[in-house]
């Protein structure tokens, strides 16, 4: 992602990366039927992009403002409880 702007006559601009890793984890019964993915620099491999917000990025932006919306609730829940229970001691 890029941007660029004017600050009083000077041109700026700012690059950042456009990926995101999202790890999970869970417990599975059998390890052998699990999947990872790996990448291999194989002469005949091809590695697809799927842009499916058509160069918008829309879903990234959704997933995080709802997650990290989640996220602040859970902790200021959290200090909450924390100053709770230190008033009560």
């Amino acid at each position: 992602m890029r941007t660029t702007w004017n600050d009083n006559g000077e041109d700026k601009a700012v690059t950042s990366p456009m990926t995101g890793v999202i790890t999970a984890f869970a417990p599975v019964a059998d390890v052998r039927k699990t999947l990872t993915p790996e990448l291999k620099n194989l002469e005949d491999s091809v590695l697809f992009r799927i842009d499916l917000s058509k160069g918008q990025f829309r879903f990234v932006v959704l997933f995080l403002r709802k997650y990290i919306k989640q996220l602040v609730q859970s902790l200021q829940t959290l200090i909450v409880l924390m100053i709770s229970k230190r008033s009560l001691l």
